[in-house]
């Protein structure tokens, strides 16, 4: 069902046909009825919920009747699994921009800076807790994108970056990350990015798609101009 779903959606050049919608639904039903199998794996649980999730941000309304229905059951039986404190840290942060929107800070209303603060906060608590009891790879990026909303200062965003690409020396989208609160409409400047760029191309052991993280700064830079 969900796969149908998302290959509806895909194939539609804006939102997603209302039959998708349908089916997403389903999805999700058919997802609360087996999270209350409390046998189920952790890990499965967490992934297929963030899957599901994510492929729901096309419509804040249905994402919100999903996590209505699934965060609560998760929360539920299985409270200190690390993979399922991801999986809700991850939605919190999700919740956290559709509440304030994507716009600039002066674009932000009064309720969804609110919303954005509250949901950040809630991201903290579940990935910190996630963090302690395993520390996984995925959870540095959603600690970056967490420091990114929350701009508790830059030491924190690079201890994240350093222990993402220490698990992985090869992790682009870590570096691409960084580029974005680089950026000079968050915590940086256009020197910092070219700066981080070149470090990212003469790096010794990083590898990979990293070193094309400097002609990726190139065109972020070209894009806000």
């Amino acid at each position: 069902t969900y796969r149908t779903a998302s290959q509806l959606k895909d194939k539609s050049r804006s939102k997603a046909p209302q039959e998708a919608v349908a089916l997403f639904r389903t999805a999700v039903d058919l997802l609360a009825t087996a999270f209350g199998n409390q046998e189920l794996l952790a890990d499965e649980v967490g992934s297929t919920s963030e899957e599901l999730l994510i492929a729901l941000k096309f419509d804040p309304a249905e994402y919100r009747a999903a996590w209505d229905k699934l965060v609560p059951l998760m929360t539920l039986h299985w409270p200190n699994s690390p993979h399922v404190l991801l999986a809700i840290g991850w939605g919190h942060l999700d919740r956290a921009w559709m509440a304030r929107g994507n716009g600039y800070a002066n674009t932000v209303t009064k309720e969804g800076g609110e919303g954005f603060v509250r949901e950040m906060d809630q991201a903290e608590v579940c990935l910190t807790k996630s963090w302690s009891l395993e520390a996984m790879h995925r959870t540095t990026h959603q600690m970056m994108r967490l420091e990114l909303g929350q701009g508790e200062g830059r030491k924190r965003m690079e201890l994240w970056f350093s222990r993402a690409m220490a698990m992985a020396p090869d992790d682009y989208e870590a570096c691409v990350d960084k580029l974005r609160y680089l950026m000079p409409r968050w915590y940086g400047d256009h020197d910092e990015m070219l700066k981080f760029g070149r470090r990212c191309l003469t790096h010794p052991r990083w590898k990979g798609r990293v070193p094309l993280t400097l002609m990726r700064a190139h065109e972020f830079i070209a894009q806000s101009l």
